[in-house]
């Protein structure tokens, strides 16, 4: 390695050595004197050789930089007499030193930087392990049974007998003093475990005499405290992710649940579909196949093919509505309207289903004419469905179904309930629930409730 290179890296040797010495230096310190080092260096060894190679201006060399003669790169403050590399190195050695001493006496260390200067300022004495750190940190005295007593109730018996192992003393007597190399021992040992500040405070309580001064008393409550909130913070984020992963258990739960149902009223729309089409398919061949039936069973035939037409297309738009709805591009057609009428329309269109079903239909409009604002397609849409819902709530043996239209307040109030046997008080809550359709005795799923009303305004 030349002269040019060997300059730079020097630049990090006050830090290191500094650094190893003195407790007090700081990484500000460092940091500080590296730049101001480095930027030296780069001034008296690296720009003269880029003057010299004509990328800057060669006066740079001779005159200085606008013209300052005591700013020469090679004769820097005037000392142009030694060699350019001895030269560079004292002034960048000067400013790094400087600096990291400076700036060290100015400035705080953080506790971390404490904690590393404790270790690393007596990383070179030759008895760090033994007795020098020892009678630093400890000036009490201790007897070995009491020691192996606390050394066995934290690490056990095999972890104490390796610490007792390595002791100068060959022999091991209850009653003897410890000595302050297997007090450190112990406390290092301690300290993997437990950490730092908790073996302090162990040894501490076995160690007669003072243990430690001031500042080792503050390190240790500084870093009690500091590891006391770590833990809160630490217990708080474990609630934390309890709770988030509690409700990500429901919402996977909860998902099951609606791919479930999803897949049971697919299930339910295919049937219903295909039950209208069967019929249309059918009449359809036998009108096709049997060219001599009479006009009556023609007709007839050709009436429940209208029908069931008429149904599997109220299924479609049914179907089409629920997608729109979903999608949010459903629109309403809002206009002034009689709701009584509306009502007796609707009754009118499903009245044949429910004679068929032999259900009686119980109408009472006490409020005639009802004028509200709706859109006129939707509000009929919704009372069949309330009206066919009813039927197939309604009792078997009499299935009744009543139609209620009265004035409440400043509104008006219609009614559709049936006499069956109603909801269950826990299937209430779930009744307006995406493809939730509640079991009933015969384990066919049921969408209607027993009572039903909507209300519209004046």
């Amino acid at each position: 390695m030349g002269w040019f290179p060997f300059a730079g890296a020097a630049q990090f040797a006050p830090a290191l050595l500094i650094g190893l010495y003195w407790r007090g230096a700081t990484r500000q310190g460092a940091t500080t004197g590296l730049i101001a080092g480095f930027l030296i260096w780069c001034y008296t060894l690296l720009l003269p050789g880029f003057a010299q190679s004509g990328w800057l201006d060669a006066s740079l060399l001779t005159e200085g930089p606008w013209g300052i003669t005591w700013l020469i790169p090679y004769g820097l403050f005037g000392l142009a007499e030694w060699d350019i590399y001895t030269h560079s190195l004292l002034w960048s050695m000067l400013a790094n030193v400087g600096l990291l001493v400076g700036v060290s006496l100015f400035t705080r260390p953080t506790r971390l930087e404490q904690t590393q200067a404790a270790l690393f300022t007596e990383a070179m004495h030759p008895n760090l392990q033994t007795t020098s750190l020892s009678t630093s940190l400890w000036r009490g005295q201790t007897t070995q049974g009491a020691l192996k007593e606390l050394l066995i109730r934290y690490l056990g018996s095999q972890t104490t007998r390796r610490v007792f192992s390595h002791s100068n003393k060959s022999t091991y007597s209850a009653d003897e003093p410890a000595t302050a190399e297997l007090i450190t021992r112990a406390e290092q040992a301690l300290a993997g475990s437990l950490g730092s500040a908790s073996a302090r405070v162990l040894i501490n309580s076995v160690v007669r005499g003072e243990a430690l001064d001031i500042e080792s008393i503050l390190s240790i409550l500084d870093t009690t405290s500091q590891t006391l909130e770590y833990n809160r913070r630490l217990e708080q984020k474990s609630q934390e992710l309890v709770q988030i992963g509690e409700e990500l258990r429901s919402a996977n739960e909860r998902l099951r649940e609606l791919d479930r149902l999803k897949d049971e009223f697919v299930a339910m729309v295919s049937h219903e579909l295909r039950t209208p089409l069967t019929s249309i398919r059918a009449f359809a061949e036998i009108l096709r196949d049997s060219g001599q039936l009479p006009e009556d069973k023609r007709q007839h035939f050709l009436g429940v093919i209208v029908h069931e037409s008429q149904r599997l297309s109220r299924l479609i738009e049914e179907i089409l509505d629920l997608a729109r709805l979903e999608s949010g591009r459903l629109t309403l057609n809002p206009l002034p309207l009689d709701l009584a009428a509306l009502t007796r329309h609707s009754i009118d269109a499903i009245a044949h289903l429910h004679e068929e079903q032999g259900i009686e239909l119980i109408v009472s409009l006490e409020a005639d004419p009802a004028m509200v604002i709706g859109d006129q397609d939707r509000l009929e849409q919704v009372i069949i469905n309330l009206l066919d819902n009813a039927g197939k709530f309604a009792d078997r043996h009499q299935p009744k179904v009543y139609v209620t239209l009265y004035r409440h307040r400043h509104h008006f109030r219609l009614s559709v309930e049936d006499n069956g046997a109603g909801i269950s008080q826990e299937e209430r809550e779930r009744v307006f629930e995406k493809f939730h359709q509640i079991q009933q005795d015969d384990d066919i799923p049921r969408g209607a409730a027993k009572r039903q009303w909507f209300r519209a305004a004046d």
